[in-house]
């Protein structure tokens, strides 16, 4: 179990380092103040009581008290005091300051006391708009400038994959080793001819090499292997006379990538086989249906795309 909440705690702060303020954002609301205690809970302000009045908390009988135990709501809201000994010097002082705190506290409607995350309007906790969060901060971060325009061309998430896969935060096996996930091997559950890194997933792979000699082919590139993910990124198509083609071709290798991905983790949850020729009629689909949708400029019949899709009508 200390395991498991030292992990939370450090993915808590984790996102806290995206400039997501997710360690705080589960806050109280306090109804009744009937699961609320007044001086160690973080009820008031977004702290402890306990912490800020230490000197009057070690002069409390009942230092487990509940709000609703403490404090009487009418016109202004009152605090029942219970002292082992009358506060006196600093400590009255703190006491004045004390007694004044709860006035501008606005108790929330309802039948009891409940936890409410302050990131989302209705209070509710959720999965996936917290991913949806991580996912704009890490896109906002890591995809520059000069990337824009690909971007436009392609849906967000996969933009959110490329972005991930340039910071090796996929989940392939020796990045989840590295954050403690008991794996019984870190090897490729797809080729098992290495262990699996993010490079090898989108490059080195067996599955991942035979696909991208096929877009390869298909785009009648003529290149060899990626010999690192940077390369994969930056582009290896570099066309000054026509910088339309080079950008599209760019959008295709952010597409394998993502194709290579989504074909892996069916392999290996879904236990499909990965056909070589089957992943390339998706590659195709998927890129003429995303790129035709988005592009502004360029019109692009089907039967091009598949036989010569660097053929295209550019409106400038």
């Amino acid at each position: 179990m200390g395991s498991t909440w030292k992990t939370i705690c450090k993915a808590s702060l984790d996102i806290d380092e995206l400039d997501i303020p997710f360690t705080n954002s589960f806050v109280k609301r306090i109804c009744k103040g009937d699961k609320t205690l007044f001086w160690v809970d973080k009820w008031l302000n977004n702290s402890a009581l306990a912490g800020r009045f230490n000197r009057l908390f070690k002069l409390e009988s009942n230092p487990e008290a509940l709000v609703m135990n403490k404090i009487s709501k009418g016109g202004n809201i009152s605090i029942s005091w219970d002292w082992k000994r009358t506060p006196s010097g600093r400590t009255r002082s703190d006491l004045n300051s004390l007694n004044e705190m709860p006035n501008a506290f606005e108790f929330t409607e309802g039948v009891s006391d409940t936890w409410a995350w302050n990131l989302q309007p209705h209070g509710l906790f959720s999965w996936k708009v917290l991913d949806r969060m991580i996912d704009d901060k890490l896109l906002q971060d890591s995809i520059s400038i000069n990337e824009t325009e690909r971007l436009n061309l392609l849906p967000q998430k996969v933009g959110v994959f490329i972005s991930r896969a340039k910071q090796r935060q996929i989940p392939v096996r020796v990045e989840l080793d590295k954050r403690g996930v008991d794996l019984d091997s870190v090897r490729c559950p797809v080729c098992d001819n290495d262990i699996e890194t993010v490079e090898h997933t989108l490059l080195h792979c067996s599955f991942a090499k035979d696909l991208w000699s096929r877009a390869f082919r298909w785009w009648n590139v003529r290149r060899s292997m990626y010999s690192s993910l940077d390369e994969m990124f930056k582009g290896s198509l570099n066309d000054s006379h026509n910088p339309q083609k080079s950008t599209l071709w760019q959008a295709i290798e952010w597409v394998c990538g993502y194709i290579i991905w989504r074909n892996r983790n069916n392999i290996i949850f879904h236990k499909s086989r990965g056909s070589g020729p089957m992943a390339l009629n998706e590659l195709q689909l998927k890129s003429f249906e995303w790129i035709s949708r988005r592009s502004r400029k360029l019109t692009i019949v089907w039967s091009q795309w598949l036989l010569n899709p660097s053929t295209f009508d550019d409106h400038g």
